[in-house]
C-alpha cells in the first residue's frame, strides 16, 4: 500500500444505507376544482365592465393566472383573456398591477 493510498482511504466519506423519506415538493398553488367556475347555473357572465370579478383572475403584478391554476374551461379563458385585455385598453384595469 503507498502512500497515496492511504490519504485516500482517509479522506473517504462513509455513506449511510438508511432508507430516507423522499423529499415531497409542493406545488406553489393549490389544486383547483377540475369544474369551471362560468359553465355553472347561476355563474358570472365574463364582462369587460366587471373589474371585481376579472381581478381575481390577474396576478399581483397584471398577468392574466393560466387556466390549469384557476380551472377555468379553454372557451371561457378565451373569454376572460379578452374581456381583461379589452377592459386593460379602455383603462378600466391597470395593466401592470393588480387592482
Amino acid at each position: 500500500m503507498t502512500t497515496e493510498n492511504k490519504v485516500v482511504e482517509a479522506t473517504k466519506e462513509t455513506v449511510t444505507t438508511e432508507k430516507v423519506a423522499p423529499r415531497l415538493y409542493g406545488r406553489p398553488y393549490f389544486q383547483r376544482s377540475k369544474s369551471c367556475p362560468f359553465s355553472k347555473p347561476n355563474a358570472p357572465k365574463i364582462d369587460y365592465k366587471d373589474t371585481k370579478l376579472l381581478s381575481r383572475y390577474i396576478s399581483e403584478y397584471g398577468k392574466i393566472i393560466p387556466r390549469h391554476i384557476t380551472g377555468v374551461s379553454a372557451k371561457k379563458q378565451r373569454e376572460l383573456a379578452n374581456a381583461i385585455k379589452r377592459a386593460r385598453h379602455l383603462a378600466l384595469l391597470s395593466p401592470t398591477s393588480r387592482v
